[in-house]
């Protein structure tokens, strides 16, 4: 009867891992949409505000606020703000304006290399399987990149740059995940994250175009930003910490990393976006590697916080 328990809730924990893997396979769509038409690092903020009110109110329905008061997680939280949200979110949702919703989509498995990379500086011993794994994915975001022409594309760049900065992020994430709820942290990081990300946007749209009406936007595209907030950045996390709560963390992992096949599709619904053969066979190596990095070891739990 155990088994038969156990067994229930680890398809449980499939099917709401598969319901945020098809919703968060929506993101990099709806950010190379939004960032056309709203200034792209106030879309990243303003959606990150959105996400906060909502883990407020959750807080506040579990009461759980005490938990914010806990002064042992300041300091990793504020690791995470910076190198989850406010440079990351920076680079890549200005990154993904200048290139296609495949490319941000498949690019930001690149986290993987600099993950292995980084375990490796801190002394970690990586094994064969793991670095033939990190080399595919590093074949594969090259081919990604190449896409037929040997001409770089900044966007591109920009994104595989931010997921450098996850890593180290995970790592404050896995610290923080020991004091506090991961709707605690979700709500910090979303606040403060958002509220630096605006103040960016202010100044940086304030010397390029002169300023922005930021009531105007909201009043324009109020749809889109409550999407990116709620849906995506919200509902999508919460889906996947009861998914992980039933599943064994490397099995999780590497459902997650098929998101970006989902997104193609969307792509090509949404945006018109056809991929290529160099997207495709980039697509296949990377997830190859990934197969291989994840199934000889599962990754910190840290490194799941949700981006």
């Amino acid at each position: 009867m155990r088994l038969f328990r156990t067994k229930d809730q680890e398809r449980i924990g499939e099917m709401y891992v598969m319901i945020s893997v098809l919703l968060h396979a929506g993101f990099p769509i709806l950010i190379n949409y939004a960032t056309h038409f709203v200034p792209a690092i106030f879309y990243a903020g303003i959606s990150a505000i959105v996400t906060a009110i909502m883990m407020f109110a959750i807080l506040v329905y579990q009461k759980d606020l005490k938990e914010i008061f806990v002064k042992k997680a300041w300091f990793p939280i504020s690791m995470v703000v910076i190198f989850v949200v406010v440079v990351p979110l920076a680079l890549i949702y200005s990154g993904t304006k200048m290139t296609s919703g495949i490319n941000t989509s498949i690019l930001l498995q690149a986290e993987i290399i600099f993950t292995l990379l980084f375990t490796w500086i801190a002394g970690e011993k990586i094994t064969q399987r793991r670095l033939f794994g990190g080399l595919a994915v590093l074949c594969g975001t090259i081919l990604v990149i190449y896409n037929g022409a040997l001409k770089l594309n900044v966007g591109d760049l920009l994104i595989v740059a931010a997921t450098a900065f996850y890593p180290i992020g995970n790592i404050y994430a896995k610290k923080a995940l020991k004091l506090v709820s991961p709707i605690t942290i979700l709500f910090l990081r979303s606040l403060f994250g958002g509220m630096a990300l605006i103040l960016i946007s202010l100044w940086l749209d304030g010397i390029i175009i002169g300023g922005i009406d930021l009531i105007q936007i909201m009043r324009d595209y109020w749809f889109i930003i409550l999407l990116n907030g709620l849906l995506i950045s919200g509902i999508t996390k919460i889906i996947w910490y009861k998914g992980l709560k039933r599943l064994d963390l490397s099995k999780a992992i590497i459902m997650v990393m098929t998101f970006p096949a989902f997104s193609i599709i969307l792509a090509g619904a949404f945006l018109k976006e056809i991929p290529t053969l160099y997207q495709v066979g980039g697509l296949v190596i990377i997830f190859a590697g990934l197969y291989s990095v994840m199934k000889h070891k599962a990754i910190p739990v840290g490194s799941i916080d949700g981006k």
